[in-house]
């Protein structure tokens, strides 16, 4: 008896057990499974399934039982191939290079949307941003003046037909730093870019830096380089319009322990990311990389309306990481690149970006820390259970003024960067499997039109496998994967 001889009801059933890949494969040897190929439902499920653990060939919060079969076919084998494609020690693009010209300006990537072909660009000289759709090679919204000068921007935020990104701006005429949220609705037609937030930072006289993004929070720290320089947690509940001031012994903490002379040297960095409801921070400088934890209940949830408008906090649980990392049998000191967080979707919290200063091996490499919570059943965030998993990649990271030479994707699963080895400069894409846990390295093949020693913004998208690099002439190159 064959599987064709089976009743439906039993294919049905093995079908609960089987990966996307035995799914297709099914459809194209089995007469009964391709007859049942034909049905929508025989995608939904495994894509599902796949959804649950890795991104897949359209935005995360899309209803696929809303697709057609048509839609859920392409989304499934797009899906596949760029797993497979993404496998070899050398991915190569499928499709030919695709090069958009911004006319007579120059734009900056404020986010791309996961999924989709859709930017959100900036023009720091008319000081508006507007959507473009990389396909058409064109913008698709009105211009919407937002401000001239970005700081910084926190991880993006993924709803339905929805992307939103805070970022924390500066009146550069009289110094007032601005908290501003800026989305894009892409299930209209046209887009439509929107500000669907803004709130000044007072007092003016401080220092604002780690803006984040959260659900229904935003904020950002707050320093005060007069007199005390202990980091200040302000979160700002965008519905009830509640804050939270949060007063925190990090600064003064870091400085005494690690002689440490001023928070905001330039070998400092802090990320904000959150897990069940906490928010962690990421610290490092030329010493050692420190995680802290804030508990959810201080912080202004929705659910959560007893929340106290000042508080503060001493963090004594901290996870300390030495400056120094084994690699092989040697021993090398390493410097903070900087550290990016991830959406909790699939469970990660982000990666650190560290150069070997001391490497005696022949062969230049660059150090990717990738960091989880470690318990998936724990109820509270607990720092010491945290798990960071070390990848070493060959090559040496290319160096930008003022632009960082990677990127991780909203997933957290897929970094790259560009490092150069014996002369030659070129993409490396590190990927990173929790479940396991594993990662792998491979070296992206990029045409050799594609200057990759002179860019000034990098983006990647793992549900389409899509990269795009763009130049100081103004141009974005696109490489696709699938």
């Amino acid at each position: 008896m064959g599987l064709s001889d089976l009743p439906e009801d039993v294919l049905l059933y093995i079908l609960q057990y089987c990966r996307l890949d035995d799914v297709a494969r099914f459809s194209e040897v089995c007469v009964a499974f391709d007859a049942m190929s034909r049905r929508r439902g025989f995608w939904i499920a495994p894509l599902e399934r796949t959804r649950r653990f890795n991104p897949i060939a359209c935005p995360l919060h899309d209803d696929l039982k809303n697709f057609s079969l048509e839609r859920l076919r392409d989304i499934a084998f797009h899906t596949l191939r760029l797993e497979k494609n993404w496998s070899l020690p050398k991915p190569i693009p499928i499709r030919p290079l695709q090069t958009t010209t911004f006319p007579n300006e120059k734009l900056h990537i404020i986010f791309r949307i996961p999924g989709t072909s859709l930017f959100l660009m900036h023009s720091p000289d008319r000081g508006t941003m507007t959507c473009w759709d990389a396909t058409l090679g064109q913008p698709i919204s009105k211009p919407l003046y937002v401000t001239t000068c970005v700081l910084e921007a926190s991880l993006g935020r993924d709803e339905y037909g929805r992307f939103s990104r805070a970022l924390l701006t500066v009146d550069e005429e009289v110094g007032l730093h601005s908290v501003t949220i800026v989305s894009v609705q892409y299930d209209k037609h046209p887009p439509e870019v929107e500000i669907t937030f803004t709130w000044d930072c007072m007092p003016m006289d401080r220092f604002y830096f780690g803006i984040f993004l959260e659900n229904e929070v935003v904020g950002v720290l707050r320093g005060d380089l007069s007199s005390n320089h202990n980091v200040e947690i302000i979160a700002h509940n965008t519905i009830s319009d509640s804050i939270s001031t949060i007063g925190t012994d990090l600064a003064y903490w870091v400085r005494s322990s690690l002689l440490f002379p001023d928070l905001f040297n330039v070998d400092t960095e802090i990320e904000v990311t959150f897990w069940k409801g906490a928010m962690l921070f990421q610290t490092e400088n030329a010493y050692q990389h420190f995680l802290f934890s804030c508990p959810a209940d201080l912080l202004p949830w929705n659910t959560n309306p007893r929340c106290p408008s000042d508080s503060y906090i001493y963090w004594s649980n901290v996870l300390p990481r030495s400056r120094e990392v084994e690699i092989g049998m040697t021993v090398v000191t390493v410097k903070p690149e900087g550290i990016l967080s991830s959406d909790q979707a699939y469970g990660l919290l982000g990666v650190s970006v560290l150069s070997p200063q001391n490497n005696t091996s022949e062969l230049p490499s660059t150090l990717i820390r990738f960091w989880s919570p470690g318990l998936d059943n724990a109820d509270k965030v607990d720092v010491s259970t945290i798990r960071e998993d070390l990848v070493v990649v060959p090559g040496k990271l290319q160096q930008w003024s003022g632009w960082l030479p990677f990127k991780l994707a909203q997933s957290g699963k897929q970094l790259i960067l560009i490092v150069t080895l014996d002369n030659e400069t070129f993409l490396q894409l590190v990927r990173y499997y929790p479940e396991t846990p594993a990662t792998s390295v491979h070296r992206l093949d990029v045409p050799p039109v594609v200057d990759l020693k002179h860019l000034e913004g990098i983006s990647i998208d793992d549900h389409l496998g899509v990269i795009t690099l763009i130049n100081p002439q103004g141009a974005m190159h696109t490489l696709a994967y699938a």
